[in-house]
C-alpha cells in the first residue's frame, strides 16, 4: 500500500464555475447541476492525531491543505432542500475532475449527490481525510440523508473508507479492493496485505453494514480471494463481476452503480451516535450570514420532512441528534416536542 502520511482551517467556501463566464451564485442560493467548490474548513474527525489512529498509522505523517484543489460536485437539477438526498463520495487512483455523464440520470432518479476531490494524492490518508472533510461541509449546504452516504474507491482507498470509516461511509462500494490480511488463492498464490487492519468503533459499525465489490472478469479470482478475506473479518458483501477492460470510474456504468445501490439500500444501516465536535481555536469567530439557518435548524427541517413522509424512524434519529448536539439551541426545544408527539408512531 502507498505510505499513509496526512491544519485546521477557518471556515470559508468558494464556488468555481466549470465554464468560463458562468455566474457565481448569490449568497444563500442552492447550487445545482455540475460545478466545483472549494472548502477550507476541516472536519473535527480529521485532526491529525485522530485520523492517524483511525487509519492505522504507526506515526502521524504530513498534514494537508484542504483548499489545494476544489471538489467536483453534481447535484440533481430537481434538488429540493425539503427532501433528504443521498451522497456518493468517490476516491480513485488518479484525478477525478467531474461526475461521469452516464451517472447523472441515475443520480436524478435516486436523488443522489456526487462528490469527489479533483486532485489525486499518492498519500492514501490525505485522500481519505479530504473526502471526510468534503462530506462534513456538504452537510452544511445540502439536506443529506444520513442513511445514504455511499463511498466508492479503488484498491486500498476503497477499503479505508468502508472498513476504517464505517461510522462515516455507511454504504461502501469497492472496485477491485485490497485487504489487510493475506489470503490464499486456488492456485496457491498468496494475496498481499496492503492496508492496516481496522479496529475500534468505526470497524464495528462497518460489520453491521452491507458492502459491494466490483471486479473485472479477468480479475475475479484475485478479487474473490480478497472478498473472502473481508468476509472472514466480518464484512458482508456481494460481488458484481463485469465484462470490461477498465473499471476506472468513468467506465463504471450506471447499471453497475444501480445494482450496488439496490443491494446496499435493501438493508437498514446503523447510524453513529452523535459526538460533540472538538473545535480548534481560531483568531476570530466565523461570521454567519444574516438570516442563515443554524445547523440545528437545518436538521430540524429535515426531521420535519421525515415526519411528513411518515418516516418516523429517521425523524427520531435526526431529532435525538439535535437534542444531543445542540441542547442550547431553540431547535432542541422543538425537537423534544416533536419526539414526544411521534413517540408512538411506527
Amino acid at each position: 500500500m502507498r505510505q499513509i502520511r496526512l491544519c485546521i482551517g477557518i471556515a470559508s467556501i468558494v464556488l468555481i464555475p466549470l465554464h468560463a463566464g458562468a455566474v457565481t451564485p448569490a449568497a444563500g442560493e442552492t447550487k445545482r447541476g455540475a460545478f466545483e467548490i472549494t472548502f477550507t474548513e476541516r472536519s473535527p474527525l480529521t485532526n491529525r492525531k485522530d485520523l492517524a489512529a483511525r487509519l492505522g498509522e504507526k506515526t502521524p505523517g504530513e498534514d494537508y491543505k484542504l483548499d489545494e484543489a476544489p471538489f467536483g460536485v453534481f447535484v440533481p437539477e430537481d434538488y429540493d432542500p425539503a427532501r433528504p438526498h443521498g451522497i456518493l463520495v468517490y476516491v480513485g487512483y488518479k484525478d477525478a475532475p467531474a461526475c461521469p455523464e452516464n451517472w447523472k440520470p441515475l443520480f436524478q432518479k435516486t436523488h443522489t449527490i456526487y462528490l469527489s476531490y479533483t486532485k489525486h494524492h499518492e498519500n492514501a490518508a490525505i485522500q481519505i481525510g479530504r473526502v471526510i472533510d468534503g462530506v462534513f461541509n456538504m452537510k452544511k449546504l445540502y439536506n443529506i440523508d444520513e442513511q445514504r452516504i455511499y463511498s466508492m474507491g479503488w484498491h486500498g482507498e476503497g477499503v479505508l473508507m468502508g472498513a476504517h470509516c464505517g461510522d462515516i461511509f455507511l454504504k461502501p462500494i469497492y472496485i477491485e479492493p485490497s485487504g489487510w490480511r493475506a489470503v490464499q488463492m486456488p492456485n496457491n498464490r498468496i494475496t498481499r496485505a496492503e492496508v492496516p487492519k481496522p479496529s475500534g468503533a468505526p470497524f464495528g459499525m462497518a460489520k453491521s453494514h452491507r458492502h459491494v465489490v466490483i471486479s473485472r472478469s479477468d480479475q475475479k479470482e484475485l478479487t474473490t480471494a480478497v472478498q473472502k478475506g473481508l468476509s472472514q473479518e466480518g464484512l458482508t458483501s456481494t460481488l458484481i463481476v463485469v465484462e470490461a477492460e477498465e473499471v476506472h470510474f468513468s467506465n463504471v456504468t450506471a447499471e453497475w452503480l444501480e445494482k450496488s445501490f439496490e443491494y446496499l439500500d435493501a438493508a437498514p444501516v446503523t447510524l453513529p451516535k452523535p459526538v460533540a465536535a472538538k473545535q480548534a481555536p481560531t483568531t476570530a469567530p466565523a461570521t454567519k450570514a444574516a438570516g442563515a439557518p443554524s445547523d440545528a435548524a437545518r436538521q430540524l427541517s429535515a426531521a420535519k420532512s421525515y415526519i411528513a413522509a411518515k418516516r418516523y424512524d429517521l425523524a427520531r434519529t435526526k431529532l435525538k441528534a439535535i437534542v444531543d448536539q445542540y441542547p442550547n439551541d431553540p431547535a432542541a426545544k422543538e425537537a423534544k416536542t416533536l419526539l414526544e408527539q411521534i413517540k408512538n408512531e411506527k
